[in-house]
């Protein structure tokens, strides 16, 4: 795919040469001409027809060379999307796929294939455990066994591991990442939290990055999803390519019957705020496993939102901060991780502003 980005700048150059070249040859005999066919390519015919055969301002060979390039250019973006998408089908699963099946049959038998493919080439890239919801490598397949010749070769020396330049690794992973940026697609509006009884109306400000779409992003990032998160929704201005951006993250977990505890039933009690904050960090603990102790736990009994933060693991100084929406079967989870508690405000109202444009449907 990088490849392929490269060739399209490669012909995106060479289109905007050619396109200098006929502006400059229009120029010569009309220059309002001229500076219509810079801003609107369409001009470029009334030109070619208007010149043709004039020695000075004769644009047929840059104008079919444009078209040419044109057409080598669109080509190539074909190619970098078709190329993105397989890359992106190696770290998808079978629930991924059967959502994708849903609406494209097509192109989850695609990404079946291309995932397929690349498994039985590189290996699985990771698994989940279910257990205690951590990714885990998962080691290459052994290679095929060759036949034992009948006299035993002398063993051969090992070969010295390559050195990898970090620099480069990096430059060439901050690079990847880049494209893969560039190359998202999001969503905006009113969407579907399916499998979660509920639907999100995204702020003016903020665009959705669905889990098909999250995977290789997350693992380019260092971060990859766990099985129960449903997509990103990150703030127009938040560049993900950078170490520093920051998103909420969308989980649905569904819970077994009790498992939750239940919210305090008597708003009008006289320790109706100890209550509340006694909740809230009884549903942190239950959802936590009880790893992180909850800190600022908050429960809002009009809204159904309870907030709290928790310290980042192996960053100090910063803090996860989540909502969560209990919803009878499973619970629905804001989180934005890793904030310096300098911008600790920020992370709070991201996670109540998602949270509250969340609209729970009838169960």
């Amino acid at each position: 795919m990088i490849g392929s980005l490269m060739s399209m700048g490669g012909y995106l150059l060479v289109l905007f040469v050619l396109s200098i070249w006929a502006v400059v040859k229009v120029w010569r005999s009309s220059p309002l001409l001229a500076i219509l066919c810079f801003f609107f390519w369409p001009a470029s015919l009334i030109a070619l027809i208007k010149y043709w055969g004039d020695e000075d301002s004769d644009i047929r060979v840059p104008f079919f060379l444009s078209l040419v390039v044109s057409l080598l250019l669109g080509y190539m973006a074909t190619r970098a999307v078709n190329q993105g998408i397989d890359e992106m089908a190696y770290y998808l699963t079978d629930e991924d796929i059967a959502e994708v099946r849903r609406s494209d049959p097509a192109m989850a038998d695609r990404l079946q294939a291309a995932r397929d493919a690349a498994i039985a080439e590189d290996g699985d890239p990771y698994q989940y455990d279910d257990e205690d919801g951590d990714w885990e490598d998962v080691p290459e397949r052994p290679a095929a066994r060759r036949p034992v010749p009948s006299t035993p070769a002398p063993a051969a020396a090992p070969a010295a591991p390559a050195e990898v330049d970090p620099v480069l690794a990096e430059a060439r992973a901050r690079a990847e990442l880049a494209q893969a940026v560039q190359l998202l697609s999001w969503k905006f509006g009113s969407l579907d939290l399916s499998p979660a009884p509920a639907s999100l109306s995204l702020p003016a400000t903020f665009r959705f990055l669905p889990r098909i779409n999250a995977l290789r992003i997350g693992q380019l990032r260092g971060t990859p999803l766990g099985s129960d998160v449903l997509g990103w929704a990150v703030h127009r201005e938040v560049d993900l390519g950078r170490d520093d951006a920051w998103y909420v993250e969308l989980r649905y977990q569904p819970t077994p019957a009790g498992r939750l505890p239940a919210p305090p039933s008597d708003p009008a009690a006289t320790d109706a705020a100890q209550q509340n904050v006694h909740y809230a960090s009884r549903l942190a603990a239950a959802l936590a496993d009880g790893r992180r102790e909850a800190l600022a736990p908050a429960w809002d009994a009009e809204s159904g939102i309870a907030t709290w933060s928790w310290p980042s693991e192996g960053m100090e100084g910063h803090h996860d901060h989540v909502a969560a929406r209990p919803l009878g079967a499973g619970v629905l989870t804001y989180r934005v991780a890793g904030l310096h508690e300098s911008h600790a405000e920020l992370g709070r109202r991201s996670i109540r502003l998602a949270a509250a444009s969340t609209r729970v449907r009838d169960q």
